[in-house]
């Protein structure tokens, strides 16, 4: 009969204890945020991790589609419509296009609307704290009043 024996530390390490042990409070703490889909990559949209849904609290995120005539049009979904395992979700909350998203909230801000290429998405993200998206429209919440002159 064969013994499992383990041996902590038994050999010379390429990092420290206590680096080795942030680095995997690190990974862990990104791997939970990519469940929840939160973390946010270098080609993410600056809204990223900003945008809710109001029915079961998942964050939206942005997608593509294609209509039937061949246009090419952006939008936003709640993740739980985004997931592969489609059974499991129970959400109703609709998707919004991304041009009706920056355009209400452009409206919301008093900021100036000119078309999706031309958004000044950096003021918004710095503006608002949390866009919840409800059936029949959005909620913008905690926004401050400076970022609007």
């Amino acid at each position: 009969m064969f013994a499992i024996v383990l041996n902590d530390d038994d050999h010379e390490p390429i990092v420290d204890r206590k680096l080795f042990e942030r680095v995997k409070a690190r990974l862990d703490w990104v791997d939970q945020q990519r469940k929840d889909g939160l973390y946010r990559t270098s080609q993410s949209h600056d809204l990223y991790g900003l945008v809710f849904c109001s029915e079961c609290g998942l964050p939206f995120r942005k997608g593509d589609s294609t209509e039937y005539k061949g246009t090419t049009y952006r939008y936003w979904a709640c993740s739980s419509k985004k997931r592969s395992d489609k059974k499991q979700c129970t959400c109703t909350n609709r998707s919004i296009r991304d041009e009706r998203l920056l355009n209400t909230l452009s409206e919301t801000l008093g900021l100036p609307w000119r078309s999706v290429d031309e958004f000044d998405s950096d003021v918004l993200a710095a503006a608002v704290e949390m866009i919840v998206v409800k059936p029949d429209g959005l909620d913008v919440m905690k926004y401050r009043q400076a970022a609007n002159s």
